[in-house]
C-alpha cells in the first residue's frame, strides 16, 4: 500500500491511498480544512472516497 500525502505549507490537503494489487483502484481521504472548530460536526472528513470517472 502506497499513501501519498499532500501539503501546503504545513497543512494537510489532501491523502490517497493506492493498494498494490493489480487492478484495485486508489482512493482518498477527506481532509478537514484548516481552521476547524472540534466543537462542530466533522462532516465527511475522515471518509474514503473513490472517482469513479476521470478525465
Amino acid at each position: 500500500m502506497r499513501i501519498d500525502e499532500l501539503r501546503i505549507r504545513g497543512e494537510v490537503r489532501s491523502i490517497t491511498v493506492q493498494s498494490k494489487l493489480p487492478g484495485v483502484r486508489p482512493y482518498e481521504v477527506l481532509v478537514r480544512p484548516g481552521g476547524f472548530d472540534p466543537s462542530q460536526d466533522r462532516g465527511a472528513a475522515g471518509h474514503s472516497v473513490w472517482s469513479l470517472f476521470s478525465f
